[in-house]
């Protein structure tokens, strides 16, 4: 489509970009309470690591299906961070059951 007086003068600037994202791995595969006592709160730790050497990753823990209320409620008591480039960075996560 040509309109007339419109891109008579048009330059293009040639880009080049790439998109990177740091690697974060889970280091522990399951976390185990033990025995649980109803409504009483149990505190876990989950480890990631940022195995990325130059790139900072940032974490968030996605809130429980409302459907899960009804056995147990988890929350991560740092629900969002960073994690360094090269470093790990330790949740804790506290469940309390509600049901057996």
């Amino acid at each position: 489509m040509s309109i007339a007086g419109v891109g008579d003068d048009v330059a293009t600037l040639p880009l080049r970009a790439e998109c990177k994202v740091p690697s974060v791995k889970l280091l522990v595969k399951e976390v185990s309470y033990g025995d649980c006592f109803l409504r009483f709160p149990y505190e876990a730790r989950v480890v990631l690591a940022n195995t990325d050497s130059d790139l900072d990753a940032e974490y968030e823990v996605q809130p429980e299906d409302p459907s899960n209320v009804s056995i147990g409620i988890y929350e991560a008591l740092e629900p969002k961070g960073a994690i360094p480039a090269g470093e790990t960075v330790e949740i804790a996560v506290r469940l309390t059951c509600q049901r057996l």
